[in-house]
This record gives C-alpha cells, structure tokens and sequence, in this order.
C-alpha cells in the first residue's frame, strides 16, 4: 500500500505556543492603570521589564486581550540612554491550522514521523499536495482531516499565539529597560448599580460599580479609572439638540472633572477577571430624607396612579452619581420587600433624583372627555373631567399631568368645584395637584382653549 494512503492517528503540534487563559499568567506589568470609558473603550497603561540584547534585536510582548486596537499601541523606553526604538508594531495574525499550512507551502514537513515526510506544495480547504522524499517525481494528496500528527521546528514566520506588540530596537549593550505600553481595547464596560432601603421618613443608599471584563484574559490593576458621560467617536454623526440637553455628571469633593467627563479613580489595586463581573463599592449614605409622590399621567398610564420617590445627596454625604438601576426596598415588619426600579442618568452631585417605582394598588383615576366644541376664531375647546379614588385609610396629594401641544391656555379649573390655578411645568406641560381624603374621591375639571 502507498504511504500516502494510510491513515494517521496521532496529534501533536510541537511549536512555539503560548497557552491562552482566563487567570493571570506570569503578569508581564510591573504596573497597570486601567480606563473604562463608556461606549466599550477602554485603555491600558502598563509598565513592563524587558531584558534585550546588545545590538539590534526584538522583543515580543504578549498578553494583550484581542479586541486589541493596533493603532492605538504606543512604546515608550523610560530611560533610553542607551537604547533606541526601531520600530513597534502590532501583530495580530494569529496561528490556526489553515493559516499554519498556508505559511509552510514550500517548506518541509513531517507527518507522523515517517508516514509523510516531504515539501508542502499546495494547500486547499480540505487537501494537502507533497512531494514525498520517498518517492520522487510524485505527488501524496491527503485529506486534512487525516493528517492527526505535524511536528514544526518553530513558528511560521508572521504568526503569533495571541495579540503582540512587535518591539525593534538597537542596545548598546545587554541590559533590563523599563517600557511604558499604552493601548485601546473594546473588552471592559462599566455600569453603577444602587440599593435603595425606605424606612419611614428616611432612607439609605448603597452604590456599587460594576466593570464587566469580557477579554479572554484576567488583568491585575494598581489603579482603575471609570470615565462617566458620553464620549465622542470619529464615527458618530454631528447633531445639536438645543430643546434637550442632557446633563453629565457632576464632580465630588474627591473625583476630578475634565471637560465634560467626570473619573472615578479605585487606588487600592485589585484583579478583572475574564469573562466575569466584578462588583467594587462606589458610596454609603443614610438617613436621607425623601418624599413620596403619587403621579397620575393619562397619556402614559391611562387609568392608574403611579407612586414616585424623590431625594437628593446633600452635605457631607453629597456625591455625583454615574447613570445605572437603582432598586428601591421597603421595610414591612422587619422584613426588606423589593417595590421597584428605575433608571437614573449621569446627576450631579446635590441634584434631587425622582424615581418611578409601581402603580399604585389603592389609588384609582379616570379621565373622560366631557365636550369639545370649535371656537368664533377656528381654534378648539376641550373640557376634561378627572375622577380620583382613593381607599386608604389616610389622605394623599394626587399630582395631575396633562400634557399639551400647539398654542394653548388654560381657561378655568376646579376641583370639588372651587377654582384653582394650575402648575406650569413646562411649555407643554400642567400640574393640578389634588387632594383625596381617605375612603374618599376627588373631581378635577379644566378647560382647555387652543388657538387655531
């Protein structure tokens, strides 16, 4: 039987590899700073020992997560005396089979140590053509799938085991130089996270950050960095939103403001473990006086009352707080039951925070169109007719929204039939704030004119 034609069964590839993990694996940096932007960007700041030779020479340094951006690599020889920079290079063409074989094409190969043993002529998705040194002037054509034993000398040229940066340079002599190594990646994202405990009048706060390491690699870090507010990339399209900025966060006695981006600077060292969260805690603050608001909004809600909790950090205790979830928990005969969430953007230190947690079980509200009728002057009169219920055994304030377009005003109101002026919240926007006695229910009406 040909040699060619007999099955291999034996894998192993001997060459220079370097295993892939999630752990930290003899941690080049001696020190490392990392950023955490929003919008996924993330840079690395390391500081690496690097023993060269004397003369011109290269140094891979390895360890770097694989949503690398090469682009942004930079090197730096902190005392470079008698050192000097070639050139510096990412390499990122990683070694799989096909681009294994691809490179060996012309080279001498030995498969299963002397069942195959020849020059690579030609690869495709499924065959290998050699030459075999057993049979001149012939061509072996092999199934890939077959092929279960390759022993390399070395490396293909050009292939790495994982993201590198190629390092060339020139020594004077043999010697360990410090290296500054910068870079961006997309493999870190960060949230904050809060815990809201009502008890009575007060509350406490707890706020965690929450960085999600999504590389194949765990990172120790003497210093972590989370960057809040929205950065801008190359790729984003140019707008201006006049009607509805949105504010950034604000900066603490302790944090540092630059531009309109506010740092959250963690100094006691730790370690991001790959493809893990790691919770770090951000502030504590308790006795917080809030306040209960119960929000009836017909155009979102229809029929049911909301309830609402508004507070802010203020003194000693004052804080920015980076957007995230706050989970509100209330105290039920010595028991914490869980009674909503909401959402909170970037606030500024002092700034209240007003958070919609449920629908009210025992509050009710009906809204009803009474008439509509045209004016002398081709505009439009509405009358609306809310209808509040309340079955508790204490009163409450219902706030009553309606939400208006075009040119209009507000003719008359009543509640219970006597006059009241309505809240301006904003230019399409009224409040009718409503008190409803216990056991009892409560008639708003108003008149609504708009101006052709």
């Amino acid at each position: 039987m040909p040699i060619w034609n007999k099955p291999l069964l034996i894998l192993s590839l001997v060459c220079l590899l370097t295993p892939s993990s999630g752990a930290v694996r003899n941690d080049p940096a001696t020190s490392r700073e990392i950023i955490v932007y929003s919008r996924g960007v993330t840079e690395i700041r390391e500081i690496r020992q690097i023993t060269v030779e004397k003369g011109r020479g290269e140094a891979l340094l390895t360890m770097l997560p694989y949503g690398t951006d090469g682009a942004t690599i930079t090197l730096k020889v902190n005392k470079p005396k008698e050192i000097s920079t070639i050139s510096v290079s990412f390499a990122d063409d990683l070694l799989d089979m096909d681009r294994m074989w691809e490179r060996r094409i012309g080279e001498h190969v030995q498969l299963n140590d002397t069942l195959a043993v020849g020059t690579l002529l030609r690869v495709t998705d499924n065959k290998l053509f050699v030459a075999p040194d057993s049979s001149p002037g012939k061509i072996q054509i092999i199934d890939r799938s077959d092929v279960e034993d390759l022993t390399l000398d070395a490396m293909p040229d050009g292939l790495v085991a994982e993201p590198s940066v190629r390092w060339q340079y020139e020594a004077k002599r043999a010697q360990e130089v410090e290296v500054s190594l910068s870079y961006f990646c997309n493999d870190f994202t960060w949230t904050a996270n809060y815990q809201a405990l009502l008890e009575k009048d007060n509350l406490s706060l707890n706020g965690s950050y929450i960085v999600d390491n999504l590389s194949d690699l765990s990172f120790n870090y003497k210093r972590l960095t989370l960057v809040a507010g929205e950065i801008h990339l190359a790729s984003d399209k140019r707008r201006v939103d006049r009607h509805n900025p949105k504010a950034g966060a604000a900066s603490g006695d302790t944090q540092t403001q630059f531009g309109d981006l506010r740092r959250f600077v963690i100094d006691q060292g730790g370690i991001l473990t790959s493809g893990q969260n790691t919770v770090l805690p951000m502030l504590t603050a308790d006795a917080i006086p809030y306040q209960t608001r119960y929000v009836y909004d017909a155009t979102i809600f229809d029929d049911r009352i909301t309830t609402h909790i508004e507070f802010a950090l203020i003194g000693k205790q004052a804080a920015p707080m980076p957007s995230g979830i706050v989970k509100v928990f209330k105290t039920e005969k010595n028991e914490a039951l869980f009674i909503g969430e909401d959402s909170i953007d970037d606030t500024p230190s002092g700034s209240p925070l007003d958070l919609t947690l449920s629908q009210t079980f025992d509050l009710t509200a009906e809204r009803k169109r009474e008439r509509e009728e045209t004016t002398p002057d081709g505009g439009t009169r509405q009358m609306f007719k809310v209808t509040l219920g309340n079955s508790r055994d204490q009163g409450v304030t219902v706030e009553v929204l309606e939400r208006l377009f075009g040119d209009w005003s507000i003719k008359e109101a009543n509640i219970e039939g006597k006059p009241v002026e309505p809240i301006i919240e904003d230019a399409r926007t009224v409040r009718f704030d409503v008190p409803v006695g216990a056991g009892k229910t409560a008639v708003l009406t108003y008149l609504i004119e708009y101006v052709r």
